[in-house]
């Protein structure tokens, strides 16, 4: 499908069905569950109601929240509720995964935890595109996108499975993304430490698979 061309509710079954969305302030809704949240998108990809909950109790156990399940919002950690977040975007076996500061709202305790479950799916072959301002994200990136005033200035590490590692290059106050199946790893800006190179920038990383179709298809 040729995006620039779709209608808007092709987009809408687009991003549905092939993204994942993380948002900072996490935008769960207060008055369901944590199992109710991770089922929302399925229900708007009108998947049946016995598989909507089989596969948002899944969900939920990969992020080890298994024991959380009927629990609000108001009732978990920061950490907890961005784990809740980020199953919601698993739920409907998105290609990709686009997270804006995902550590933002959390402590560095919890911010590392995200950081490693999210590791853990770039690994297990899911496409990654993060904002964020850490450093620490920028310290294990496999591919930095440095933008500055809309523009694409700087591109740095190669993002594929051979990379065989994270790395990152710098972009001063910079936001960042990550992106990547397989070892290709994250991305990010950090403090300008390389002689104020794209200063004020902001980073972004792409890579892994191509984005498009779906892993599966829901059934009846």
């Amino acid at each position: 499908m040729q995006l620039s061309q779709a209608r808007d509710r092709e987009l809408s079954a687009y991003r549905n069905q092939t993204i994942g969305f993380v948002f900072q302030s996490f935008n769960l809704q207060p008055t369901a569950t944590a199992l109710e949240n991770v089922m929302m998108p399925l229900t708007l990809a009108r998947v049946p109601a016995r598989r909507r909950r089989a596969r948002a109790t899944e969900c939920l156990a990969q992020v080890g929240l298994g024991d959380r399940m009927r629990h609000k919002p108001t009732q978990l950690s920061g950490g907890q509720r961005q784990r809740v977040a980020i199953a919601r975007a698993l739920a409907t076996e998105p290609n990709i995964i686009i997270a804006d500061e995902p550590t933002g709202n959390l402590d560095s305790e919890r911010g590392r935890e995200i950081i490693e479950l999210l590791k853990r799916l770039n690994a297990g072959g899911i496409t990654l595109i993060i904002i964020t301002h850490e450093a620490e994200i920028a310290d294990i990136a496999g591919r930095v996108l440095h933008i500055k005033d809309g523009r694409l200035t700087i591109v740095s590490g190669s993002g594929g499975p051979a990379a065989g590692g994270f790395a990152a290059g710098p972009a001063a106050g910079g936001s960042a993304g990550f992106a990547g199946g397989g070892s290709a790893g994250f991305a990010g800006g950090r403090p300008d430490d390389a002689g104020g190179r794209a200063a004020g920038g902001s980073a972004g990383f792409a890579g892994g698979p191509a984005a498009g179709g779906r892993p599966s298809e829901w059934s009846n």
